[in-house]
């Protein structure tokens, strides 16, 4: 299927009861650098609040130093760190990768009851117009379950992220409302940016969250919004230019 206009795709989700929000701008995607780095260890902050924040109002990423888990929700810049607790950042605050975009709402789907992070695709990716783009996500609601997770400061010489992640903490929440932030990306991205469903979670309260690991939907709405430009920085740290980007190819 094809989308020759977003009336055409109203056609194919209004089963769902989705409804089109008008969008009146051109929407991008925008990153420091291709996660391939990050993949490899490249930790080092090179981009600040204020610079990222010119790029859109929603998104995740990670914090400088691996310290800590981010997204950014209505502009908002949060850091989760391993004590599960939220933080707001300042324009000052440096992150070495995240994916960002101007986040405008195109299309609501109300989604079942017993979603979860595995079997969303098999849900949405139907509804799609097309899987070969990329699409910003909103899910807002009430969940039954999420199970998200923060990593913890990382110290020169920098371990590859494969190995952050055995160090990671996990934090269980049980029928919380609350917000996932994030994109879906096609498969063909991987090494640039984060292939498929990647959201990162924040509680009503904006008190705890994190890079969500699984999830199981109670009243949940999906919001979406089509991007269909992705622009990385290729960074041109000393750390950057030095890494060994064969090392990790996933």
């Amino acid at each position: 299927m094809t989308l020759a206009s977003k009336r055409g795709w109203l056609a194919v989700v209004a089963v769902t009861a989705s409804t089109l929000i008008g969008c009146t701008q051109s929407q991008v995607i925008w990153q420091p650098g291709p996660t391939i780095g990050l993949l490899n260890g490249v930790y080092d902050g090179t981009a600040t609040v204020a610079e990222i924040k010119q790029y859109g109002n929603q998104g995740v990423g990670l914090w400088d130093k691996a310290n800590g888990e981010g997204l950014i929700v209505d502009g908002v810049f949060y850091q989760i760190t391993v004590d599960g607790v939220a933080h707001i950042k300042q324009d000052d605050d440096i992150m070495p990768w995240v994916m960002i975009a101007p986040f405008e709402a195109e299309h609501t789907i109300q989604l079942p009851a017993g979603i979860t992070l595995r079997n969303i695709g098999d849900y949405v990716d139907k509804l799609l117009p097309t899987v070969n783009t990329f699409y910003a996500l909103r899910l807002e609601g009430v969940f039954r379950f999420v199970q998200a997770r923060s990593v913890p400061e990382q110290h020169k010489p920098y371990p590859p992220f494969s190995e952050v992640e055995k160090h990671e903490v996990k934090f269980d929440f049980e029928n919380v409302r609350g917000v996932m932030v994030g994109f879906r990306s096609p498969p063909y991205v991987t090494n640039m940016s984060v292939p498929n469903y990647h959201v990162h979670f924040l509680n009503e309260e904006k008190t705890s969250g994190g890079h969500v690991l699984q999830f199981i939907t109670d009243d949940v709405r999906l919001v979406i919004d089509r991007v269909d430009e992705f622009h990385t920085v290729i960074p041109t740290s000393k750390e950057f230019e030095d890494a060994d980007l064969n090392k990790i190819i996933q």
